[in-house]
C-alpha cells in the first residue's frame, strides 16, 4: 500500500512542479531551472494551493459519474489559473475589464505562447489524472484510504501558503510582486463581479464624510452639496511660473499621446539605454520638460477622457454604451475639446484604431472633437497607403507622423486649431513594423518600440521646425498613460520600477510664446492635463467639472496629486514621495471619520466623483 500512496504524492509533486515552475520560470526569465523548481511553490504558494485542491478533490471523485465532475471541475479551475497567469505574464495583474474590451490587448494574448502554455499545462493535467487513475485502480483504494492522500495535502497547504514569510528571498519576491498574493480562482470571480459594478451605472452616490470631502479637498478635488456636485469656476488660480515671449491667444495646439510613454526608458528623462530616443533628446533642447509627472488612469480610452475631461473615469467600454442608454444619447459634460470649441477653436482628433473599438469614436465625439480621423479613413485623408501598417492593431506610427505633418501642409484655415493625436507602436507586446529600425540586437520588442517611435517623431520635428507652425503652435508630446508592467517590460525598466500600473510618463511642451525652463518638477499627474494647458493658453477662468488643478501653481499649494485605476489600484503622490495602496470601499468604510488611513478619505471621494459621473450629473 505505501508503494502506491508514495506513486500517488510523486505524481502529485510531478504536476505541482511542472506547471508552477514553468509559470516561475516564464515569469522570471533570469532564474535557473533549479531556482524555478525550488522557488516555485513558495513564490506561487497561492496556485499551489488551489493545484493541490484540484489533486485532492482528482483522487477523492472516482466513479463512472464522479469522474466526468472532476475533469470539468478541474478542467474549469485551470483554465481560471492560465487566465490569470497570462494577465500576470502581460501585465502584472490580474484578470482586469481592460481585456474585455480593449482589442491590442486581446490580440497580444494570442500567440504561439500563449498556445504553448496551454499544451504544457494540459499534458500535465492529462497526465497527472491518467498516472491516478491507474494508482488508484492498482491500488484498491478505499475512501478511508484516500485520505492518507487528502488530508497531508490539507495539512500542508498552510505551510505552504505561509511558508514564504520564513524565507527572505521568498518574502522579497512576494513584497515586490504583490499580486502573487491573492488567490487566482477567487480573483477571478471578484473581478468579474468587479465588471458588472463598473459597467452598472450608479444609483446613488456614495455619501461622505466632513473628514472625506476636506481631506479630498486638501488634493484640489473638490465635491459640493449642489445639482452639479463638481461644478466650480475657475481653471487655476494662480500665475504662470514664467514670462511670456509674445501673446499666446488664438495659438494652434498639437498634443501627441503616445501610447505607454513612460518616461523611464527615454534619454531626455535620464534612460540608461544610450541612442535610444535621440530625437526626444533633440526636442528636449527647444522644450520644457516636467518631472514627477504621473498617470492617473488606464488604460487608452480612460487615459484620455481622464486627461482631456480632468476626471477619474470608471472603466470607458460598455459603461459609455450603457450610459448613452439610459441618458437618451444626453451625456453632459465640458470637456477641454468643447472649452476650445467656445474659445474659436477647431478641435481634431486622429487615431491609429478602428473607430468602433472601444467605442472610440462615439466617445470623441462626446468629448467635444468637432472632427475625427479613424485606421483607413486617416489613411485616405492624410496619407498614399489604403492598408493600415500594423495590423491586426492598426496605423503604424509612421503613418500616423507623416498623416499629421501631411495634415499641417495642407492646411488652408486661419482658424485656430486644436489636434489630438494618439499612435499604438509602443503598445505592450508590439514589436516594429519595419526590422530596419529595431534597437540594438533587436532582442528587446520594448526597446525597439521606442526606438521605432523616437525615429518617426524625429521625422515630423524636422518638417515641424520647417513650417510656418513652429512659431505659432504649441507642441506637446506626451502619454495617454505609463507602461504597463509585463515581463518584457520589467526586463528593462531598471531596478526601481515598482511593477504596477502607475510611473512618471513624458509630458515635454515646446512653446514659442513663453520663456520656459529647461526643466520643470510637477509632482503632479495626468488628472492636471487640461487645466495646465488651458493656463497656459491664458484661456479666461469659466466654469468647469475639472478634478484637476494648473500644475502651473496650483498644484504645488496642494497636499499631493491622485490615481486611480480598475476601481482599487490607488496612488498618491507628496512631493517626491509616492505610495500605491488596494483599496475596496467596504475597507475604506471603517475609516470614515478616523484620522487614520488618510487615503481611504481621498480613495471614497473618488468613487463618489465616479458615481456622479454615472448618474450624469457632471454638467447640465
Amino acid at each position: 500500500m505505501f508503494r502506491y500512496v508514495f506513486s500517488a504524492f510523486l505524481v502529485q509533486f510531478i504536476f505541482i512542479m511542472g506547471i508552477t515552475a514553468y509559470f516561475f520560470s516564464s515569469l522570471f526569465p533570469k532564474a535557473s531551472i533549479w531556482e524555478a523548481i525550488i522557488s516555485s511553490p513558495f513564490a506561487f504558494s497561492q496556485y499551489t494551493s488551489e493545484l493541490l485542491l484540484i489533486f485532492s478533490l482528482n483522487f477523492l471523485l472516482c466513479g463512472k459519474h464522479a469522474n466526468k465532475l472532476r475533469y470539468v471541475f478541474s478542467s474549469h479551475m485551470l483554465f481560471i489559473h492560465l487566465t490569470q497567469f497570462f494577465c500576470i505574464y502581460y501585465s502584472f495583474q490580474l484578470l482586469t475589464t481592460e481585456i474585455f474590451y480593449h482589442a491590442p490587448i486581446a490580440n497580444q494574448m494570442v500567440n504561439g505562447f500563449t498556445l504553448f502554455s496551454f499544451v504544457y499545462v494540459l499534458f500535465f493535467y492529462w497526465g497527472a489524472c491518467y498516472s491516478l487513475d491507474l494508482i488508484i485502480k492498482k491500488g484498491q483504494f478505499t475512501w478511508r484510504k484516500k485520505l492518507w492522500i487528502v488530508l497531508p495535502n490539507l495539512l500542508v497547504y498552510p505551510l505552504i501558503a505561509n511558508g514564504y514569510a520564513y524565507l527572505p528571498w521568498f518574502r522579497e519576491i512576494r513584497t515586490n510582486y504583490h499580486v502573487l498574493d491573492q488567490f487566482p480562482t477567487p480573483a477571478f470571480y471578484q473581478e468579474l463581479r468587479g465588471v458588472y459594478a463598473d459597467f452598472k451605472p450608479a444609483e446613488k452616490t456614495i455619501p461622505l464624510s466632513v473628514k472625506e470631502i476636506t481631506t479630498a479637498e486638501q488634493y484640489g478635488i473638490r465635491i459640493a452639496d449642489q445639482q452639479y456636485p463638481l461644478v466650480k469656476d475657475y481653471f487655476y488660480n494662480s500665475k504662470l511660473p514664467f514670462a511670456e515671449k509674445r501673446p499666446v491667444e488664438n495659438s494652434n495646439i498639437i498634443v501627441f499621446f503616445v501610447e505607454s510613454l513612460s518616461s523611464r526608458l527615454t534619454e531626455p528623462y535620464g534612460g540608461a539605454y544610450p541612442n535610444l530616443t535621440p530625437n526626444m533628446l533633440d526636442f528636449a533642447k527647444i522644450s520644457m520638460t516636467l518631472k514627477s509627472y504621473y498617470n492617473h488612469a488606464f488604460p487608452t480610452v480612460n487615459g484620455l477622457r481622464g486627461q482631456l475631461c480632468s476626471v477619474f473615469p470608471t472603466f470607458g467600454n460598455a459603461y459609455f454604451r450603457n450610459m448613452k442608454v439610459k441618458y437618451q444619447n444626453k451625456i453632459a459634460n465640458n470637456c477641454l475639446p468643447k472649452i476650445l470649441n467656445k474659445e474659436g477653436y477647431d478641435s481634431i482628433y486622429m487615431s491609429y484604431a478602428h473607430p468602433n473599438e472601444t467605442f472610440f469614436e462615439a466617445q470623441m465625439q462626446e468629448m467635444g472633437f468637432t472632427r475625427s480621423y479613424f485606421y483607413r479613413s486617416f489613411l485616405e485623408k492624410f496619407t498614399f497607403d489604403t492598408e493600415p501598417g500594423h495590423l491586426p492593431y492598426g496605423n503604424s506610427d509612421k503613418q500616423m507622423f507623416a498623416g499629421v505633418a501631411r495634415f499641417l501642409k495642407d492646411r488652408s484655415s486661419k482658424k485656430p486649431f486644436f489636434l489630438a493625436v494618439s499612435t499604438i507602436e509602443t503598445h505592450p507586446g508590439m514589436d516594429v513594423a519595419d526590422p530596419r529600425y529595431k534597437y540594438g540586437d533587436g532582442r528587446s520588442k520594448v526597446l525597439n518600440t521606442f526606438h521605432n517611435f523616437d525615429h518617426f517623431f524625429g521625422k515630423f520635428l524636422e518638417e515641424f521646425k520647417q513650417s510656418e507652425y513652429f512659431a505659432n503652435t504649441l507642441l506637446v508630446l506626451t502619454a495617454d498613460h505609463a507602461h504597463s508592467s509585463d515581463v518584457e517590460y520589467r526586463e528593462v525598466a531598471g531596478e526601481d520600477f515598482p511593477g504596477d500600473l502607475f510611473d512618471p510618463i513624458v509630458m515635454m511642451i515646446y512653446s514659442p510664446f513663453h520663456k520656459l525652463p529647461n526643466e520643470y518638477h510637477a509632482h503632479s499627474t495626468s488628472i492636471d492635463f487640461a487645466p495646465s494647458l488651458l493656463h497656459l493658453l491664458k484661456i479666461s477662468n469659466q466654469r468647469n467639472h475639472f478634478l484637476g488643478v494648473s500644475f502651473f501653481g496650483d498644484r504645488q499649494k496642494l497636499k499631493g496629486s491622485l490615481g486611480l485605476i480598475y476601481g482599487s489600484k490607488f496612488l498618491q503622490i507628496n512631493g517626491e514621495e509616492r505610495k500605491t495602496f488596494d483599496l475596496n470601499l467596504e475597507h475604506c468604510a471603517s475609516f470614515r471619520e478616523s484620522s487614520e488611513h488618510e487615503e481611504c478619505h481621498s480613495y471614497r471621494a473618488i468613487r463618489a466623483s465616479q458615481d456622479i459621473i454615472k448618474n450624469n450629473q457632471l454638467w447640465k
